[in-house]
């Protein structure tokens, strides 16, 4: 084994991924990187250590027995690294970044942070803002702490159930589809004037796929990041809005409709708060996942004994 200046930890942990995911396709995309890129990272840690790594086959990769032999003390490094950077961080270790879309982070955690922020003086949260899809590939970049994504989650991250989002049209009252409250299939807006929030959010995405399953075309006519943008300006009578739940809808003049596929199938995805299980947490994170859980299970047990019929 030749002698190492330096460890690269990017090479280690290009390593560790493409044994945990089998191959190095798989890893790539779970990086975010080319595969091209990720297999010149290995190569460069082979050719300095003088010794082959990986295995490549056509079933995918495999470490050789001097991987096998390697890869724990790898998976040591980088947790330590993770640990130093963590330990190190003063005063970021109380920063945390969190990952959210604006209008989610209304529905789901104003009233919990109204409560913990005073409780926890110490701790400066940063948003880190795109849509839920973006979202995913900023949580594996480690540009957020944790961030709220839709599921499944990705293989590295662990999260916790926050809630279901249902994507919903908002309808100018007096609009012929705003007679009734009842789901309000995709085919309905073939033609129409719609809005919605482009396709880094999952409700569009959602929405997207249904309208092409169908064969309708909606006419979009705008596009915003911001649902409250969106409900006010269907509000005003521009057209449809389609966007996901928002925090205070109840406006005398729009119609609130929930959207289904052209089969019945309800427009709704289960969101998470979820982290990276690779890294170590800041006591920022700490505190706050633990907190929140926590939140999470009473608001819960609160709400099924609300819907508990009393005996009397």
């Amino acid at each position: 084994m030749q002698q190492l200046d330096h460890v690269d930890l990017t090479a280690l942990h290009s390593l560790v991924a493409v044994v945990d995911c089998g191959g190095f396709r798989a890893a790539a995309r779970e990086l975010f990187v080319s595969q091209a890129a990720l297999t010149r990272r290995v190569a460069k840690l082979e050719a300095a250590l003088g010794f082959q790594l990986l295995a490549r086959g056509p079933a995918g990769a495999r470490p050789t027995p001097d991987g096998a032999a390697l890869l724990p003390a790898a998976r040591r490094v980088l947790a330590a690294a993770d640990e130093f950077v963590a330990a190190t961080l003063t005063p970021d270790a109380w920063t945390l970044r969190l990952g959210v879309t604006p209008t989610v982070a209304g529905l789901v955690l104003a009233r919990f942070m109204s409560e913990w922020m005073p409780d926890h003086p110490e701790v400066r949260i940063v948003s880190v803002e795109d849509g839920v899809v973006g979202l995913r590939a900023r949580l594996a970049d480690r540009e957020c702490e944790m961030a709220l994504i839709n599921s499944p989650l990705p293989d590295f991250a662990q999260g916790r159930f926050v809630r279901t989002v249902t994507v919903r049209a908002f309808i100018p009252a007096g609009h012929e589809l705003a007679s009734s409250p009842a789901p309000l299939s995709v085919e309905a807006l073939h033609g129409q004037p719609v809005m919605v929030n482009g396709r880094r959010f999952l409700n569009h995405t959602l929405f997207e796929a249904a309208c092409r399953l169908a064969g309708c075309e909606p006419k979009i006519r705008y596009q915003s990041s911001s649902a409250e943008t969106l409900v006010m300006l269907a509000a005003a009578g521009v057209g449809i809005s389609v966007t996901g739940d928002v925090l205070h809808p109840e406006l005398h003049d729009i119609v609130m409709r929930p959207v289904a596929s052209a089969d019945g199938a309800p427009l709704r995805f289960d969101l998470y708060l979820a982290w990276d299980s690779r890294r170590t947490q800041t006591p920022a994170a700490r505190a706050f996942i633990d907190s929140y859980v926590t939140y999470l299970r009473e608001e819960r047990v609160s709400r099924a004994n609300r819907h508990v019929p009393s005996r009397r």
